[in-house]
């Protein structure tokens, strides 16, 4: 009985651990979609937010003469 009340414990934290991701993952995403100057930035795939950060943080790069070689 005790390793079923410990399998029981493990897979609770492994949800609470999925769950505290899943909060982070769209605070994060909440944050790149306020800082993006597109103005329908709200209605974006999560894809699309990442995609449209990436571009605009390498114009903001370019723009201060900081691009990277990489492209």
């Amino acid at each position: 009985m005790s390793s079923n009340n410990s399998s029981s414990s493990s897979s609770s934290s492994a949800t609470t651990t999925n769950s505290n991701t899943d909060s982070a993952y769209e605070s994060s995403l909440d944050q790149l979609r306020s800082l993006l100057p597109d103005s329908n930035a709200k209605g974006m795939s999560d894809y699309d937010v990442v995609r449209s950060a990436t571009d605009y943080i390498q114009t903001l790069m370019k723009d201060t003469g900081n691009s990277n070689s990489s492209d």
